[in-house]
């Protein structure tokens, strides 16, 4: 707790520590007073060295401690009733130095997630960046990125727009593989042992154990456990769709077209009669909902359709 209340005091913790905070102080009057005492010891400590605390790193007690002297030499005192409380808040401020400079060694720094549900979710990243995270996806970067790097984890599927930095490139662990940029748009869908990366604009590197390629915009790769790494050129016009909403069929095949459906509304499709090649489905869809997209390609395609839950039969097809 010591730790939380140092945090907060230096603006550190997150809305949730806070709020945690307050609720500790609200417990007991002890408590209280606890955090009002190094409340104060902060504030001492931020008159004597112009900062909360000093930078995270090896601290010399002898040379704190003169300094101390001096600022207390410095102001009228008297030494009968002052020197024991000084001591032991020179105490107390020098063990809140060396406290605050080991936790920034030993420990990882603050860590974001985010996750969603049934529901994308946009994200601005402390760089100005900003994420869509597709449904069931999962999110993690440091609350502050360091100076060498931008690093992030992604679980699930993402469409990153990236703020150029060529002094600190981007880089995403994702399923087995990593995705690096310096600033570009692209989409990165992935799973225990798969990646799939397509860019929208810029150039992605893409690497997957001693694997590296590189892909400009209109690209993609995608790479399952024990394939080759190959860029390719993207044919899915549909592959944003699930972020924008927009769809685009041109003599598309009725499963490619249920796939697509699928991905993008998050539902399932099962598909119960036969499908012949010559049933394809032309037109585009602006924001509908999928009862409106369904109606248009059963009504087009003669199909019959049963929903039960979040799953949708065809048990019929017309063409």
């Amino acid at each position: 707790m010591d730790e939380r209340i140092a945090r907060s005091l230096g603006g550190e913790t997150t809305e949730a520590e806070e709020a945690a905070l307050v609720a500790w102080r609200a417990r007991s009057a002890g408590n209280e007073r606890h955090y009002q005492e190094l409340a104060r010891v902060f504030a001492w400590g931020r008159a004597h060295y112009g900062h909360p605390l000093p930078s995270p790193g090896p601290i010399d007690v002898d040379a704190e401690w003169a300094k101390l002297q001096q600022t207390l030499q410095a102001k009228p005192t008297a030494r009968s009733v002052r020197w024991p409380l000084a001591w032991k808040l020179a105490a107390a401020v020098l063990l809140l130095v060396a406290g605050a400079a080991l936790v920034y060694q030993l420990l990882p720094p603050a860590t974001v997630q985010w996750e969603t549900q049934a529901d994308a979710r946009e994200v601005t990243l402390p760089d100005g960046s900003t994420v869509v995270l597709n449904r069931y996806s999962t999110l993690r970067y440091p609350k502050n990125f360091d100076r060498q790097e931008r690093a992030l984890e992604l679980t699930g599927e993402a469409f990153f727009e990236v703020r150029p930095d060529a002094q600190r490139p981007f880089r995403i662990a994702a399923g087995p593989g990593r995705v690096e940029v310096l600033g570009t748009s692209f989409s990165v869908a992935t799973e225990r042992e798969a990646l799939q990366v397509i860019v929208a604009s810029g150039l992605v590197t893409v690497a997957v154990q001693d694997q590296q390629v590189r892909l400009k915009a209109g690209e993609r790769t995608d790479y399952r456990a024990g394939e080759k790494l190959m860029p390719a050129a993207n044919q899915d016009r549909n592959y944003l769709a699930w972020r924008t909403r927009e769809l685009v069929f041109d003599a598309t095949d009725l499963a490619t077209l249920l796939q697509t459906l699928e991905r993008t509304y998050g539902v399932s499709f099962s598909l119960e009669a036969d499908a012949p090649a010559s049933c394809t489905f032309s037109g585009s869809f602006h924001q509908q909902s999928l009862e409106s997209v369904l109606r248009v390609v059963s009504s087009t395609l003669g199909l019959t359709i049963d929903r039960k839950d979040n799953v949708y039969r065809i048990t019929q097809i017309g063409c």
